[in-house]
């Protein structure tokens, strides 16, 4: 790795679900509902709503219910993953 190459200006990161989830949690606070998913598997990845992903380590899939409740699906540039902005009542 040459940190002066063109190629270096990306980082990986692995993190599990739940470690992703607590992260947000702490340094993202809204009022708005969201998931963010992975794509490919229709999964979600991490949520403000703690129901969603319910302690788990395992990502659930997206309900008929999730796709009711979007408003808005962004994809996230260079990744699998998506925004999915939720309707709270």
């Amino acid at each position: 790795h040459n940190p002066d190459s063109a190629a270096s200006g990306f980082w990986v990161l692995r993190l599990t679900n739940q470690a992703l989830t607590s992260w947000l949690h702490e340094h993202h606070q809204s009022p708005h509902q969201w998931h963010l998913e992975d794509r490919n598997v229709q999964r979600v990845i991490a949520s403000n709503t703690p129901q969603t992903l319910g302690g788990s380590s395992v990502a659930p899939p997206v309900t008929a219910e999730n796709l009711g409740q979007s408003l808005l699906q962004t994809p996230l540039k260079g990744s699998d993953w998506q925004l999915r902005a939720l309707f709270n009542e």
